[in-house]
């Protein structure tokens, strides 16, 4: 767990999974500062915030002043997302069911799991398995049905709000409150699943999303991977990234 990284200049890293190799990638003056070994919690002073800005991405994808910029470069020093290769990110390739949960997990630090998978599809030695079976657990992930969960499926921008509005409420241990939203003012509202209604209410006034110049949400269209390094960056701002 990295605390207050956003908050002061101090750096608090706590159960610091040594058996996974910790969270990667981690910026160089983070990574020589961790210990080889536990304890598993330390403290060392840090100006994470001028770091973050300071520090040069590897990926040659990634064009200075693009929309998703700052969200992957957020989402690339903590930890959260790594390239696709050592220099590319592949902003628009679409995200993966599995790696949408294991994303999570890596937000929530990736806590341990008990019992089995509830999904025949999910089986032990996978990069996602430990995180699909956590937020099975948690009731985050629900499946597609027939006991499958398809984490080689690209997942769609209503399935990704589901999974936050979810997590939000797994974090919080309380109901997110909703205000009634608008969706009149979007031209393919209509197509949003009935299951998927409140968490697109809570996401927009949350302003985890908010559509496109053209007043769209597609919902059932799949998320990029710089959709999802944006929504990291936001939800920091919103405050349910307890973990940083």
């Amino acid at each position: 767990m990295i605390s207050n990284a956003f908050l002061c200049a101090t750096l608090k890293i706590e159960n610091y999974p040594w058996r996974k190799g910790g969270p990667f990638p981690m910026t160089e003056n983070i990574r020589k500062n961790i210990p080889s070994s536990p304890p598993s919690s330390f403290v060392f002073p840090m100006d994470i915030c001028s770091e973050e800005k300071r520090t040069a991405m590897p990926f040659t994808d990634i064009p200075a002043g693009a929309w998703y910029e700052e969200g992957v470069r957020y989402a690339w020093c903590h930890g959260l997302m790594a390239g696709t290769s050592p220099t590319l990110f592949s902003p628009r390739l679409p995200l993966s069911r599995g790696m949408a949960v294991t994303i999570l997990h890596r937000l929530e630090s990736c806590p341990s799991s008990k019992g089995e998978s509830r999904f025949s599809d999910v089986k032990p030695g996978y990069y996602w398995s430990e995180a699909v079976l956590w937020a099975g657990e948690k009731g985050i992930v629900l499946g597609c049905g027939r006991g499958k969960f398809r984490p080689e499926e690209p997942i769609t921008r209503e399935q990704l709000a589901a999974l936050l509005y979810r997590l939000a409420q797994v974090s919080s241990g309380k109901q997110e409150e909703i205000m009634p939203t608008e969706f009149a003012d979007f031209a393919d509202a209509r197509l949003i699943s009935r299951y998927a209604l409140p968490a697109f209410q809570w996401a927009l006034e949350q302003k985890l999303i908010q559509g496109t110049r053209r007043r769209r949400l597609f919902p059932r269209r799949s998320a990029t991977r710089a959709q999802m390094a944006v929504l990291l960056h936001r939800w920091q701002r919103y405050g349910g990234a307890k973990t940083i």
